[in-house]
């Protein structure tokens, strides 16, 4: 995407447009740049590399024999094909020209009288813009994803697609030459050239020829005494519209570089955290106040909220949709991976389980939701947490409320009991999926999130409701338990979900 030189088209394309009428009688070219027609017996000097000739052969109409020398003459000018129209000077194609053409290695086809020259010129006008457009749209749609990853991921983020997308190396340095982003291709780095674009103080918009490659450099804007190069590395020249990827690019980096005053704020405060942190100084109580302040009430406190699914698609999918939706209210998103498959989110403890759940959207359906008390964020604890994973794990997906928050599950002889437990149980299933390859433990885990529906459980697998039933009966005799007993799957859901790895 985004070469350059003249834009080639494909010559079966052309020879397959039925309305022209055109008849392959030397096949043999793949691309062309463009339709020349011309009568001049040495069209040499005026030629375009890749271009198809069109003539009706005035030039040799008192000497066919010419044509041998006329072909070779094309092809070492760059000509690919010869089309001649036939019904003025010839009534069909000279054997000359067909010989001709094998020997220098041209293509040849016939234009009938009654299709005019103009209408191929035309037809091939009218792929050009065809074409144009759907590289307008892939410059356009280019920019929008250099731009979504410039807001989600940053610097780097942006510069990994732009290199990607252009198949290129790209390299960022600032008026020191020191390297503020370096994304190396295979062999090829840009560094160099960003490097010399800086001391020399020039950059190129066009190619500029580097051994095997070409680089691109823009000097960005100024600021102070600070200024960027950036600079790309290609095995191949870009296009117009690859170079305006980049200017775009560029743009893009230039604003993420410049540092915003809130921006710069919130990077100190940040930066004052991990040095207290690392010197266990513990006067870091106002920084960390104005951290949680965003997501405080008027009485300090949050409500801590906790999503788990299936898949870490899922789970990632609904905290997006939650940033989203925080983002057009004007607030941030506090979120914290806390397990596989579980996130800890904060809002303010005003909001209410409804209030959160239309932050969820469409995307509730598909997670478990536990919604916590609100508690000053002081008190907060892993406990708490600890609690509220618990609490989502046993819950069907799609379902939230306040959580019960299972305190009596920490106590000691509970927890030995839960043990002892998943020893007899949930411990024998994973050993016997280690062993011999099955999927008894994701069936049980399943089985019981589903409330013991079997319909339910064969849907969120994906397999048949014979396959369940057989699985369950292997899954009585591993573990010597009746699960039709509701008491005994209440119970295995408890010692899956205070299992690690119970996922």
């Amino acid at each position: 995407m985004f070469r350059t030189g003249t834009p080639r088209l494909q010559f079966r394309w052309l020879m397959s447009q039925e309305h022209l009428e055109l008849v392959e009688l030397v096949p043999g070219a793949r691309e062309f740049t463009v339709i020349q027609p011309t009568e001049l017996e040495d069209p040499a000097e005026f030629l375009i590399p890749g271009a198809i000739i069109l003539t009706v052969g005035i030039s040799f109409v008192d000497g066919p024999e010419r044509l041998t020398a006329y072909c070779r003459t094309l092809a070492d000018a760059g000509a690919t094909a010869v089309g001649l129209g036939t019904g003025l000077v010839f009534d069909e194609v000279p054997a000359e020209l067909i010989t001709g053409a094998r020997a220098a290695g041209l293509a040849v086809f016939e234009v009938p009288r009654h299709i005019p020259f103009a209408s191929i010129l035309g037809a091939v006008g009218d792929e050009r813009t065809r074409l144009g457009n759907i590289e307008r749209q892939q410059l356009i749609n280019s920019q929008e994803l250099l731009s979504q990853h410039a807001v989600t991921g940053g610097l780097e983020a942006m510069g990994r697609k732009l290199s990607e997308v252009l198949e290129s190396a790209v390299s960022i340095v600032d008026n020191d030459g020191r390297s503020v982003l370096r994304l190396d291709r295979g062999t090829r780095s840009a560094t160099a050239a960003a490097v010399a674009s800086i001391r020399t103080g020039r950059d190129s918009a066009g190619p500029t020829a580097a051994g095997d490659g070409f680089t691109y450099t823009y000097r960005m804007s100024s600021h102070g005494e600070r200024c960027h190069v950036l600079a790309m590395e290609s095995p191949g020249p870009i296009g117009p519209s690859g170079r305006a990827l980049i200017r775009h690019a560029a743009g893009l980096a230039d604003i993420l570089l410049q540092r915003p005053a809130h921006l710069r704020a919130a990077r100190a405060e940040m930066n004052t955290m991990a040095m207290a942190l690392l010197l266990g100084v513990e006067n870091e109580a106002d920084t960390v106040d104005r951290v949680f302040g965003a997501v405080t009430d008027a009485r300090g406190r949050v409500r801590p909220v906790i999503i788990h699914g299936d898949h870490t698609g899922t789970v990632e999918r609904a905290v997006s949709v939650v940033d989203d939706a925080l983002q057009s209210r004007g607030r941030y998103l506090y979120n914290l991976w806390v397990g596989p498959g579980s996130v800890l989110l904060l809002f303010r403890g005003t909001r209410g389980v409804r209030g959160i759940m239309e932050l969820l959207g469409s995307s509730a359906a598909e997670v478990r939701v536990a919604v916590g008390s609100p508690v000053h964020w002081r008190e907060l604890d892993t406990d708490m947490v600890h609690d509220l994973v618990i609490d989502a794990k046993t819950r069907p997906l799609g379902a939230s409320g306040d959580s019960a928050r299972a305190r009596w599950l920490h106590d000691p002889a509970v927890r030995a009991a839960l043990d002892t437990r998943a020893a007899q149980t949930w411990e024998r299933l994973v050993d016997h999926d280690r062993v011999n390859g099955t999927e008894l433990a994701e069936t049980l885990v399943s089985y019981l999130r589903g409330h013991g529906r079997i319909a339910v459980c064969a849907a969120t697998l994906g397999v048949h409701r014979h396959t369940i039933r057989t699985r369950l009966a292997r899954i009585s005799e591993v573990t010597e338990v009746d699960l039709s007993d509701p008491v005994v799957r209440a119970e295995l859901l408890l010692v899956i979900v205070t299992r690690t790895g119970g996922e």
